[in-house]
């Protein structure tokens, strides 16, 4: 069972901060439990899940009024393509390595 840490980080990666239908906290839960990369590999893998539910939106025009809802499925995948970037060598995006820190241990 995924921690709530983990779940609330999955959250923040997705943009989904509401525990609601379809991205519920037993489905994210799910999926880190079933996951053996890393955490952003799994995000990219749920944008492109987004990514797939925007490709029947369409641009509409109305008027002075126009939303181009089409640009959802590119910018999703854009999102997983950036947290792809740099999943498993620790480089992050545009191929840069990410700076790390950790707490000094004194003896």
């Amino acid at each position: 069972m995924a921690e709530e840490a983990q779940i609330a980080e999955l959250r923040r990666l997705i943009n989904e901060p509401v525990n609601a239908e379809p991205w519920t906290d037993e489905y994210l839960s799910g999926r880190i439990d079933g996951w053996s990369g890393t955490m952003n590999a799994l995000a990219a893998s749920l944008w492109r899940e987004k990514a797939a539910t925007y490709t029947e939106l369409v641009d509409i025009q109305e008027g002075n009024s126009n939303r181009k809802l089409s640009q959802l499925y590119s910018q999703a995948l854009k999102m997983a393509d950036g947290l792809d970037g740099g999943s498993d060598s620790g480089a992050g995006p545009g191929g840069r390595r990410v700076s790390r820190t950790r707490p000094i241990e004194r003896m």
